[in-house]
């Protein structure tokens, strides 16, 4: 049987991974936590095929112990600070060094990925995506020797826009029935947002997969909700299912900010997050082309289950 480590296994994606990959009964799952102790743990602790081990990204002697004889890792890790990239290249070379099959990473939607982004997290995935290109002599041709010794066994998965970013706005859509976005409404385009329980299942569907190797020489797949949709239809979904009135309205890109900051956002994520709805929406050029269907090669393996309306009734008693 197969080990394979989460790191974080308490985070959100990271949960439902180690759920996932427990329920499989295929593979043996080490579930990386800085605090055992903590509730969440000790729930993961209690699935089956599940050990959980103590850890933190800026600790490398933990990683090293935690990798001990894993065959495939997780890694996802908090997005929205400046960290980002030092905590996860950090994991990533002690996976290289640890001789790991490979490691699928959780990565950002793949239209706002770029190292020269004014956007935190934009711009630690871009960042991380050009570690792993000069560390990845095979899939990219080098020939340096010191680069062959370097070479980074990963494979990027690129989410569309999440149904519950809108869960950001609770306070203004419980306190005033309104829900205010910096863009166009309607929005400019439609895009396949995701349920982030589709975005675990899909990781561990490739962690899970035979075709292992054939995902990580492809590098990086995008995954994407069942269907197109926009925010004024994902807000009609959520009338729907919990029976309330929210009205979806518009702001400038400097308004919108200031109302994430307002909330306990940092400036940075503020801005990043306010660029992110605008490029989703067509309000703005996008870092790089719009490219967001689901990779063929994933959708062999895997199909998204959660449209709206599923996510919607599912949240519901969160809006009442």
């Amino acid at each position: 049987m197969k080990s394979v480590l989460v790191a974080s296994g308490t985070a959100n994606t990271g949960n439902n991974v180690v759920r996932t990959l427990s329920a499989s009964g295929k593979v043996h799952v080490r579930a990386l936590c800085r605090k055992p102790d903590a509730d969440n743990a000790k729930a993961l602790a209690a699935l089956p095929n599940v050990t959980v081990v103590k850890g933190d990204f800026e600790d490398a002697a933990s990683l090293k112990a935690a990798l001990a004889g894993v065959d495939r890792a997780l890694l996802v890790s908090p997005a929205g600070d400046a960290g980002q990239y030092d905590r996860e290249v950090a994991f990533l070379a002690a996976a290289k060094e640890a001789g790991i099959e490979g490691t699928v990473r959780i990565s950002t939607c793949n239209v706002l990925i770029d190292p020269n982004s004014k956007g935190v997290y934009a711009q630690a995935h871009g960042k991380i995506e050009e570690w792993i290109k000069a560390n990845n002599a095979k899939a990219h041709g080098k020939t340096e020797e010191w680069i062959n010794a370097n070479d980074a066994t990963v494979c990027d998965v690129c989410p569309n826009w999440f149904m519950t970013n809108v869960l950001w706005a609770m306070a203004e859509v419980k306190g005033y029935g309104s829900y205010t976005l910096p863009c166009s409404i309607p929005t400019k385009r439609k895009f396949a947002m995701i349920d982030p329980r589709d975005i675990g299942s899909a990781a561990a569907a490739i962690l899970l997969s035979d075709k292992f190797a054939e995902f990580i020489a492809a590098g990086k797949v995008n995954v994407s909700g069942p269907a197109e949709t926009n925010y004024s239809e994902q807000v009609d979904a959520i009338n729907k299912a919990a029976g309330t009135s929210i009205q979806l309205k518009s702001c400038t890109a400097d308004e919108y900010a200031a109302m994430l900051a307002g909330a306990g956002m940092t400036e940075h994520m503020s801005t990043s997050f306010t660029a992110t709805v605008q490029m989703c929406a067509g309000e703005i050029p996008p870092a790089r082309p719009y490219d967001e269907a689901t990779s063929p090669l994933l959708l062999s393996i895997w199909k998204p289950e959660f449209d709206v309306a599923a996510w919607a009734a599912a949240s519901a008693p969160m809006f009442k």
